[in-house]
């Protein structure tokens, strides 16, 4: 559920986003003010554990499997 401090910000979901790419255009993201979520397997890198101290929302999700797409859209990850 959206706080009323990440009204109006852009929400963006990323796969991948605790990746070497994918941490970087997360990172960008919440510099420019976006609510950020990441659909990911590594949730205990340390990229991951850097991302969610700035401010993004980690849930744990293999995309590549059949249990993780239910998983990915069970998530609260805000309208």
């Amino acid at each position: 559920m959206p706080t009323k401090a990440s009204a109006g910000k852009p929400h963006v979901v990323v796969t991948g986003g605790a990746g070497f790419i994918g941490s970087h255009l997360c990172t960008r993201l919440l510099e420019t003010g976006s609510r950020v979520t990441i659909l990911t397997r590594h949730t205990g890198t340390p990229r991951a554990r850097q991302l969610a101290e700035a401010g993004a929302a980690i849930v744990a999700c293999d995309l590549a499997s059949a249990a993780g797409v239910p998983a990915a859209t069970a998530a609260d990850i805000g309208a």
